[in-house]
């Protein structure tokens, strides 16, 4: 691990991971507007050592960045895979696919909807209560497929799986593959990336890169369940008087 001054720090079997709130300054900042809870992994950038100290030295592709004197930072991609099982009104689920298209022109990727929702339950207008996934960023691997890490990282190929639950399968490099399930207890497995290409301010300490993803009601209500909440009561602040005083 990395010092504060950055020289070498020795520990054995350690990894940093924690989960805190957003809007933390400093190594761990977000420019999000509203706060909230992140999941956060930490350590050092892994370098590799050259003979070049200069960027002028350098003649060849070396499919990095010259952090420092003799430090080389490969570029590489990073997968946080999540295993969602989401149980919408009870466990008998289906996985919805709702592709959305323009009539006149289209641009990058195709608009999408996903949902887990409940085929034996419905609002009371007729809809299929559910859940949607709103991706976060999606990329595809700078690995060929027959790479050996990529071989064993197939996964990262799609960002969503769609597997019957299976107490044993915890795992995303697991043996399963996708299929078309209705009716059935399932589980979401949504994989977020992105590509990092290191820069000096990564080294030594690395700053945190952060992406997301949310889940939101799909027709699991029948209005906006913010109308249901409760104002809050007048409380009697005796050290706080509301008017003033001679």
């Amino acid at each position: 691990m990395s010092g504060h001054n950055g020289k070498p720090v020795k520990k054995t079997n350690v990894f940093c991971i924690f989960e805190r709130y957003a809007g933390d300054i400093m190594w761990r900042h977000t420019e999000a507007e509203i706060p909230g809870k992140l999941v956060g992994l930490s350590g050092m950038l892994e370098v590799k050592g050259t003979e070049y100290t200069h960027v002028d030295q350098i003649k060849e592709e070396v499919y990095g960045t010259l952090l420092a004197e003799n430090t080389l930072g490969g570029r590489h991609d990073h997968f946080l895979t999540y295993h969602l099982d989401l149980d919408v009104d009870g466990d008998v689920n289906s996985f919805v696919k709702t592709h959305l298209q323009q009539k006149v022109i289209q641009f990058g990727l195709k608009p999408l909807e996903l949902l887990v929702v409940n085929l034996n339950k419905k609002t009371k207008v007729g809809n299929y209560v559910g859940y949607r996934l709103i991706p976060g960023s999606t990329i595809d691997p700078l690995l060929s497929d027959d790479d050996f890490p990529q071989r064993r990282g197939a996964f990262t190929k799609y960002n969503v799986w769609i597997t019957p639950y299976n107490k044993s399968e915890k795992w995303v490099g697991g043996l399963y593959t996708s299929q078309k399930i209705d009716g059935k207890d399932i589980v979401m497995w949504y994989t977020v990336g992105f590509h990092h290409v290191p820069y000096q301010e990564d080294f030594p300490l690395m700053p945190r890169m952060s992406t997301g993803f949310e889940l939101r009601p799909s027709n699991f209500f029948e209005s906006n369940p913010v109308l249901k909440v409760k104002p809050p009561t007048q409380g009697n602040w005796s050290i706080c008087p509301t008017s003033k005083t001679d």
